[in-house]
Formats: structure tokens, C-alpha cells, sequence
């Protein structure tokens, strides 16, 4: 989809227009707006509230239907209104069959982001496998965004909202489809094909090289599986004057049965296990994209969790790379297994500045704080940042505790570690504090989208399976820090 900035009358040659109108502009419309609209509004009982749509069709002009949406009151107004009552007004025109229309944006840059935003992220739909076109989502092409004056930093804004949300729409894509197209070997290939296309050197561990490099957790975990693992590294340069490089680490379960300790619910959204992996390519894609003056590595340990023969079992006491052994409490506990393995391994041979990690690793963390809400555990100062970068994009994060005494119910009587607590409660926070016994000494932040990177049905510029959170955060937090 364009969006192109516009100076000028948003009423020339447009077939369908979108405005959005607060309480307070409904009180007092400009003459040109009373003409077209205030009867409507008055015979519609139109008051302006959030999201409150009204359609208004036109006759005798260059536009033949106007779209009202509601902002409510104008001190509530947010960055996040403005991407919801922008989802509002796409979808309603894609229902129309519109693949074009016009709105403007007489505001700031913040507004003209989010703007953007809400409407790439709400002309999105996965119907890959839908084989009736008039079941498919109509796409709309094109959308002409009047202001009073075209400045950089609109374009600017323009611009990131594209590759941040073609990036996000990219992870959508891979986190909804079929676990046996998304494979841990097809995750591997797109690697090495993003790495050609973006200039990205890539460091891609395959069974034999995990071997022989001493990864068992993550051999452990995949040894059920007619798919290898694989550890991806991909590294982007953005600026070679500075020492900083900042790992971003994704876990990347393409598919979770829970192993021998099989799942006992519903396995259908298991495709989703590996939403961390998928975001951290496409963080790395957007940051090549936008030639950020970033130094980035994505990790991402692919794997797939199966129930077979060969499947590890619990009670197994696995080697990690960094020299630790593990009891495997549960094999439904494997995304920690896989990430610890990865982030040891990237602590050692890259030595980077900082760590962090998405993973969706726990219902614990959705018992706690449901699908709105992402965990976020850290050792590094830069936490808050990243709390703001999710408040700004409507990525919202929670902080959560790491209190050292729950280290005691991750003890082994026979191993270092056990993979899983020996409470029934704090999940999260555990799962958390045995990640954290692999990054060593390096700031190290985590965070857990188990709640967050899939949604049970649509909400607003959310669609249902893959979210894509955790992209447009991470971007926004590179871009500000």
C-alpha cells in the first residue's frame, strides 16, 4: 500500500474521503464541512466518540462518499487513538471495495506516524491458503494523506512506518503459517536468502556443527524431530566506527507437542512457538531497510519439539554449551533450553554490548498479564527505554521482578539446573532466572511474548494468529537509543 503525503484541498478528484473529527471539531464545523455533513451527523445521531463511524454518501461532486470517525475528546487523544480509529476506517472501506481514498492529517509528526501505522497495519489479512478470491481481504492500494505543509519529518515518519510495518506484516506471515512450510530448514534457507539480499554476513549452524560445538540443549530439544536444528546468526553492520553491537535473540519452536510431556490442550496455535525467531528476522530486515546506525545481531535457535522415538525424555540430564547440565524437569519447557544455548553461544564468539530476547516461553506470563501485555525481565538500565519505545507504538510492556531467591526452586539434585521450577507458581519469573544463568555479565533484557504475538480473535489493528509485536518496539527503541 502508498500512502502519499499531499498538499492541498483533500477534496479534488478524490472518490472516497476519511476524516476523523473529535467531539470538540463535531461543535464546530467549518463552512465547508456543515454543508456536506451536518445534516448527517444530526440525522445519524452522530456524536463523536471513539471509533464511531458514520457514512455519508455525496452526489454532485469530484467525491461520491465521505467516512466520519469518532476521536472522542480531544485531551484523551493518543497515538494509539489515532492507529485504532485509522483501523476503523480502512476496514470499513475495504468492505466497500475502495482501494483508494483520501484523509488528512492536520497535526503533528507522532500523529502522522501513528496514522500510518494504523492503516499498514490493519490492510493485512493471511488468506495464502484461501482459494475463493471473494473470501479474500480486499487490500486497499493506495491513500492520499492531505496536510497544510509537507516537512521531512512527516516523510521521515512515512517512511519508517512502511519498513517497520512491511516488516511486521512480513513476521505476520510467518508466524501463521503451516508448521510444516515454516520448518526449522525453511527458516534456515530464508537466512541465508536474507543475507544475500541485505548484505548480511551469516553465521548458520547446522546438526553436525551444533555437535560438534557442544550445543545439547538445543540438540536435545530437536532429536525428536524430522527437522535438524539450526542456530542462525545474522549480523548487519549499520555502523562500523562503533564497538556497540546489540544481540537480539528469538526463540524459535517452530512447532511445540510439548514432547513426551505432551501437551494436553489444544496443539493448533502451536505453529506460533517460534514468533521470536520470526521477529528478530524482521527487525534485522527493517534495520537494513532503514540503514539504521545500529550494529545488529539476530539469533535465532530453530528447532521443532516432536513426540516420537528418539525424543528426549523427562528425567534426562542434558550438556549445555556454556558447560552446565540440565534436568529436564518437563520437555514442554524447551524454548528456555534453546534460547540458553543460542544466547551462551553468542556471549562467547560475539561478545555483544547488550542481549535481548523475545520469546513467547510461558502461560504463566498470559495468566499474569493476558494478550495485551508483554513480560519484560532485565538486568540492563536500558528497560525503561524499551517500556517507552512499546508505550509509543502501542506495544505495550510490563516489567517484572528477578528476585534472586527464586533461584532455589530451579536446583537439580542430580544436575546443575532443572529446566523447570519445583513451584507451581512465578512460572515466568523462573523461566526468566534460567535464562539468566547464560548471559554471563552482559546486559541482558527479556521478554516474554507468550501473551502478545498471537491473538485469539481480532482487536482492533490486531488480526487473529500472528501479531507481529515486538518488530515496531524493538525498531523504535533502536531508532530513539
Amino acid at each position: 500500500m502508498k500512502i502519499n503525503l499531499r498538499e492541498g484541498d483533500i477534496y479534488e478528484g478524490k472518490s472516497s474521503i476519511l476524516l476523523f473529527l473529535t467531539v470538540e471539531q463535531i461543535k464546530n464545523l467549518d463552512s465547508k464541512l456543515v454543508d456536506l455533513l451536518d445534516n448527517s451527523i444530526h440525522v445519524g445521531n452522530f456524536k463523536g466518540k471513539k471509533y464511531e463511524s458514520l457514512l455519508v454518501p455525496i452526489s454532485g461532486r469530484s467525491f461520491n462518499r465521505i467516512l466520519i470517525v469518532g476521536l472522542g475528546k480531544r485531551e484523551e487523544l493518543d497515538n494509539e487513538v489515532f492507529r485504532r480509529a485509522a483501523n476503523v476506517g480502512l476496514q470499513s472501506f475495504a468492505k466497500l471495495k475502495v482501494k483508494e481514498f483520501a484523509t488528512f492529517a492536520e497535526y503533528d509528526v507522532d500523529i502522522v506516524r501513528a496514522l500510518s501505522d494504523g492503516f499498514r497495519l490493519s490492510n493485512y489479512s493471511f488468506d495464502k491458503y484461501k482459494t475463493e478470491k471473494e473470501s479474500k481481504f480486499l487490500m486497499v492500494q493506495k491513500i492520499e494523506m492531505y496536510v497544510h505543509e509537507i516537512k521531512d519529518d512527516f516523510k521521515k515518519a512515512v517512511e519508517f512506518s512502511e519498513i517497520s510495518c512491511e516488516a511486521t506484516n512480513f513476521v505476520r506471515d510467518l508466524q501463521t503459517d503451516d508448521a510444516d512450510v515454516v520448518n526449522p530448514e525453511y527458516l534456515a534457507d530464508l537466512a541465508k536468502s536474507m543475507s544475500t539480499k541485505y548484505r548480511l554476513h551469516l553465521e548458520l549452524l547446522d546438526k553436525a556443527a551444533l555437535k560438534r560445538k557442544g550445543l545439547g540443549l538445543l540438540l536435545g530439544v530437536g532429536q525428536g524431530s524430522r527437522f535438524e536444528p539450526h542456530l542462525i546468526i545474522l549480523e548487519y553492520k549499520g555502523d562500523p566506527s562503533s564497538k556497540e553491537r546489540i544481540a537480539i535473540v528469538g526463540k524459535g519452536v517452530t512447532y511445540d507437542t510439548g514432547g513426551l510431556d505432551i501437551k494436553l490442550r489444544s496443539m493448533k496455535e502451536m505453529n506460533t512457538d517460534m514468533s521470536g525467531a520470526a521477529v528478530v528476522l524482521g527487525v534485522i530486515r527493517a534495520a537494513a531497510e532503514l540503514k539504521l546506525k545500529k550494529n545488529i545481531l539476530a539469533v535465532a535457535p530453530v528447532v521443532e519439539n516432536a513426540v516420537g522415538t528418539k525424543a528426549y525424555k523427562p528425567g534426562t540430564i542434558l550438556d549445555s554449551y556454556l558447560g552446565k547440565t540440565v534436568e529436564i524437569g518437563n520437555t514442554d519447557a524447551e524454548g528456555r533450553l534453546a534460547l540458553a544455548d543460542a544466547m551462551a553461544y553468542v556471549v562467547k564468539n560475539y561478545k555483544p554490548s547488550r542481549i535481548v530476547d523475545f520469546a513467547t516461553l510461558t502461560g504463566s506470563i498470559v495468566a499474569a498479564l493476558g494478550e495485551d501485555y508483554a513480560g519484560l525481565f532485565s538486568t540492563d538500565k536500558v528497560a525503561d527505554k524499551i517500556l517507552e519505545a512499546g508505550d509509543y507504538v502501542g506495544e505495550k510492556v510490563w516489567r517484572m521482578p528477578l528476585p534472586d531467591d527464586y533461584n532455589e526452586l530451579l536446583k537439580s539434585k542430580i544436575a546443575d539446573l532443572n529446566n523447570i521450577s519445583s513451584s507451581n507458581y512465578g512460572g515466568a519469573i523462573t523461566a526468566a532466572l534460567f535464562l539468566k544463568n547464560f548471559v554471563g555479565e552482559t546486559p541482558w533484557t527479556h521478554i516474554d511474548i507468550a501473551g502478545t504475538a498471537r491473538g485469539s480473535k481480532r482487536k482492533h489493528y490486531w488480526p487473529v494468529y500472528g501479531t507481529g509485536f515486538g518488530v515496531r518496539l524493538m525498531l523504535e527503541w533502536l531508532r530513539k537509543n
